[in-house]
């Protein structure tokens, strides 16, 4: 599963280089796609299992899944979320349909989520009461310039000096984008790096104050980036803030 903070449009996700994360051993020679964005997230289909891709919830009758990516397993039938922007949290949302069946998921004009069976059968999905469908909610507000409040969002912890993590993402269009970096008391540095066409990355930029605090502003064109953050004295939880152009 993919996820691009601009929509998407003329992304490349890998294809037929990559499925998914992995190389396609059926290409040959081996290669690697010009500004390739990774998926966030893989599920592993050992046996029959299959995806069947969904929507961002964001009707207001789903309040435990508000934000969250819903996706199903065809095979069993298995209605499943994730953090769309991270691919995190993958979880069942305890709702099952038929072994085989579950073909489609759709959104109506109002962002309530229905369920297509292959029998025709359209289920809506609901979680308590139920919302009316009166005006649509409004489409959420743009990324404010400069500003890292509405990008994507990254958790870790790092234990001991030197210690690193990394975090992966793709940009489809060019502009500015913006890392913001907070840790819990301890020294961390911030580095940025793009994916080169030799699959290695080269460093573009970093913020390595004496502080648990760091950012970077960076003219990034097209391409997949990797932050990664370092522990510089200590360790301790961080959260870093990404925000895409776009």
């Amino acid at each position: 599963m993919n996820y691009s903070a601009t929509g998407g449009r003329g992304a490349n996700f890998g294809w037929k280089c990559y499925e998914g994360a992995q190389a396609n051993d059926g290409t040959s020679p081996p290669c690697v796609p010009p500004g390739h964005v990774p998926p966030v997230f893989e599920y592993d289909r050992a046996g029959c299992q299959a995806i069947t891709g969904g929507y961002v919830v964001r009707d207001p009758g789903l309040p435990g899944l508000l934000g969250r990516y819903l996706y199903a397993d065809y095979c069993v039938g298995e209605i499943r979320s994730i953090v769309p922007s991270t691919g995190a949290g993958d979880t069942t949302t305890g709702i099952d349909v038929q072994d085989f069946t579950l073909v489609s998921f759709g959104e109506d004009a109002c962002g309530r989520i229905h369920v297509v069976q292959r029998s025709g059968q359209v289920s809506r999905l609901v979680d308590g009461t139920a919302s009316p469908c009166g005006t649509p909610p409004p489409p959420p507000p743009p990324p404010t310039p400069g500003s890292c409040e509405d990008g994507a969002v990254f958790t870790g912890s790092l234990s001991g000096t030197g210690v690193g993590a990394q975090h992966d993402v793709g940009v489809t269009t060019s502009g500015t984008t913006y890392g913001c970096l907070t840790g819990t008391g301890q020294d961390f540095n911030l580095y940025l790096k793009k994916r080169n066409a030799s699959g290695g990355y080269t460093e573009v930029a970093r913020s390595i104050g004496a502080t648990s605090t760091e950012s970077i502003t960076y003219a990034a064109g097209p391409g997949t980036y990797r932050w990664r953050i370092v522990s510089a004295g200590g360790g301790g939880n961080y959260t870093l803030k990404v925000a895409l152009p776009g």
